[in-house]
């Protein structure tokens, strides 16, 4: 009897199971295959997200910096406004307000023109307040300060005159250089409405100054002031601003070393 040949050993049967274990070997590589492709395909799709992630993250934490750095500044600002302690009280009188010591003995005169619209001016005075505060509470110098109004063309609502006029309402009150500083803390653009009388009202009471100053203020009571101390300016041939006098003279650099130098230099007050 015969026993019947399987099919490895049927002629060519060997070959064909070869090649099936070869076709089912290369499909599973390519799954394989496929698979790997899928499993890079997902590692760079979260690579890039989690690169995105970082990337916003950066955003965020500089955002952060330069905000926290943009509060400083502001802070900075805002404390640049303060006075020297010992800074004596305002004096005002026919054509300005004066700042002396109690103690002073034969000051230097110096005498800054100032209008409160004037860019030049808030520039000027950033750079030297904390000398000519210093000066002042030494007895070295006598502060005179004109505020005029030459640049009312500059604003829709002749800010010069209003803001000039708000000043000798805060100088009767003593606070003239505090509330002067506010001023420039927040001058408005040439060419607007300039401040309102409100927001002059507004930063008086930051300063501490009393419902008369609002009264002041809203009245324009000191209209007439601001009129006799510019026409007395120009009598005197000061058109432009700010101009600096040391003992009557002009002075061009505008440094606290050169205000200290033509200090020093200088006779003292006349009276």
């Amino acid at each position: 009897m015969t026993t019947p040949k399987s099919a490895g050993d049927r002629p060519g049967g060997g070959k064909s199971a070869r090649r099936a274990s070869r076709k089912q070997e290369l499909a599973a590589r390519k799954q394989a295959e496929a698979v790997a492709v899928v499993r890079v395909r997902r590692r760079r799709v979260i690579l890039t997200w989690s690169a995105v992630a970082a990337v916003l993250v950066v955003a965020v934490v500089v955002g952060l910096v330069l905000g926290s750095n943009s509060s400083e500044s502001a802070d900075d600002r805002i404390a640049d406004t303060a006075v020297a302690a010992g800074f004596p009280a305002s004096t005002r009188t026919d054509d300005g307000v004066v700042m002396v010591a109690d103690d002073a003995q034969d000051p230097v005169r110096v005498e800054l023109y100032v209008d409160l619209q004037c860019p030049a001016c808030r520039e000027y005075e950033s750079r030297v307040a904390d000398t000519l505060e210093e000066l002042v509470i030494d007895g070295r110098i006598e502060l005179l300060v004109h505020p005029i109004a030459i640049l009312d063309r500059a604003s829709s609502t002749a800010y010069s005159s209003r803001a000039a006029a708000a000043v000798a309402c805060a100088a009767d009150e003593g606070l003239f250089w505090q509330y002067q500083k506010l001023l420039y803390a927040e001058q408005p653009a040439e060419g607007g409405d300039g401040l309102s009388d409100q927001r002059l009202v507004e930063l008086g009471i930051q300063v501490g100054l009393s419902a008369d100053f609002e009264d002041c203020v809203s009245s324009a009571a000191e209209a007439a002031w601001v009129q006799q101390v510019t026409a007395a300016a120009r009598e005197a041939g000061i058109s432009r601003t700010p101009t600096v006098l040391v003992d009557g003279e002009p002075i061009t650099g505008g440094t606290p070393a050169d205000l200290e130098a033509a200090v020093d230099g200088a006779s003292p007050a006349s009276g």
